[in-house]
């Protein structure tokens, strides 16, 4: 029998935070890293990253590629492949360093890239 060893919701906040060699996401509790990604994923993602940062008013949106962390509970929290943030979630935080970027509140567009290397 597998012992899984859950973590607080303050604890992975600590770990994001403070790790920043990795890109942390929590399932169920438990910490998984971000898996690297292929070089045409994280195209794809860089790619229409720019096209979005390109096309909305960044004083309305922030495009965050790999970045901002979507919290669906205080057990899980995702770290899409590319994500529409608007801009009065992240203005209340902008100049403090050690402000955490996940959202509890909905954004108007997440994006995870399908490839060979997380497809399964």
């Amino acid at each position: 029998m597998a012992v899984v060893n859950r973590m607080s919701e303050q604890e992975y906040r600590e770990l994001a935070l403070n790790d920043t060699d990795h890109l942390w996401e929590l399932w169920d509790g438990v910490p998984r890293e971000k898996p690297l990604m292929s070089v045409w994923h994280d195209g794809v993602a860089s790619y229409l990253g720019q096209m979005l940062a390109n096309q909305l008013d960044r004083r309305e949106y922030w495009v965050n590629v790999n970045g901002g962390k979507a919290r669906l509970s205080p057990r899980n929290y995702y770290i899409p492949d590319v994500v529409v943030i608007p801009a009065a979630y992240q203005t209340p935080f902008e100049h403090d360093p050690r402000a955490f970027n996940a959202h509890a509140e909905p954004l108007p567009l997440v994006v995870e890239v399908w490839s060979l290397s997380t497809g399964r």
